[in-house]
């Protein structure tokens, strides 16, 4: 991940756990450069996107595993950053149409496949045209979704560290956010421009990741079936998804609506949940 992440998209999809167990992945949207994020690289941005969903594929495997380990479903924290957004000369990724594209090629892959895996969304540094913005989308949620997440404000402000340290760890807890870590591997510390120069002169030298249709046929194969609803209680807890268009309209990902508050864009509300939070 480290080699192949694209610094104008600063993210770690992995930065411990919380105290509950479940895994915290931060993301800074405020820093995120869309213009130099499709026009400075030497790799095509489908590697790009391939490249976050071998990472979501990951993500949800390493969920699965820690789930089936401890007997109890864990989830994902997602710590979002807004400060900085548009500054710098950075442009709203609102106004880059072909950012615009990359990201709603990526929501629309992770409302098809993959199941919901977020327990929370802490934002943070939310400007208020962003507030504005998502008090119209979050209209479409339903009331689980919107108990999941968590808007703070200023993140110098003494309260507002303290309310995140209710939720984070301080070892887990960025340093920028009053915790004790230092270094959140790609987002923290920044990245320089020597650092992205490194990742500009390396990055398409890297073999490009595929997959081994055949290997993948036989592993799945190789993967036993699902046990068949054996009781009338199973059965009608299998079917009750699908009879109700109502509750799989009321499944869709909240993940999507707040990237697509973020992006400027209204949050398609259609895909149905498979992994209850």
């Amino acid at each position: 991940f480290a080699q192949r992440r694209n610094p104008y998209l600063p993210m770690c999809p992995y930065g411990g756990r919380n105290r509950d167990g479940h895994v915290v992945w931060f993301l800074h949207q405020g820093r995120l450069d869309a213009k130099k994020f499709v026009e400075h690289r030497q790799v095509s941005k489908d590697q790009d996107l391939k490249h976050l969903e071998l990472t979501l594929e990951w993500m949800l495997w390493h969920l699965d595993t820690l789930s089936r380990r401890e007997q109890r479903m864990v989830y994902v924290i997602k710590v979002a950053d807004f400060s900085g957004l548009g500054a710098e000369g950075r442009k709203l990724p609102i106004f880059v149409p072909e950012f615009k594209a990359f990201m709603q090629d990526l929501l629309k892959g992770m409302q098809k496949h993959y199941c919901e895996h977020d327990s929370m969304f802490v934002l943070l540094n939310t400007p208020f045209a962003f507030r504005m913005l998502f008090s119209v989308i979050k209209l479409l949620l339903t009331k689980r979704q919107v108990s999941k997440i968590r808007m703070f404000g200023d993140t110098s402000q003494a309260d507002v560290r303290s309310n995140l340290l209710q939720i984070l760890p301080e070892e887990v807890c960025p340093a920028a956010y009053g915790g004790k870590a230092e270094v959140v591997t790609g987002v923290f510390p920044f990245a320089t421009e020597a650092d992205i120069q490194e990742w500009y002169q390396k990055r398409h030298l890297l073999p490009v990741e595929t997959v081994d249709d055949a290997a993948a046929a036989a592993a799945a194969a190789a993967t036993p079936a699902p046990p068949a609803a054996t009781t009338a209680a199973t059965a009608e807890s299998v079917a009750a998804p699908a009879a109700s268009g109502e509750q799989a309209t009321e499944r869709s990902d909240a993940a999507t609506a707040v990237a697509a508050a973020a992006e400027g864009a209204a949050a398609p509300t259609s895909a149905v949940q498979v992994r209850e939070g």
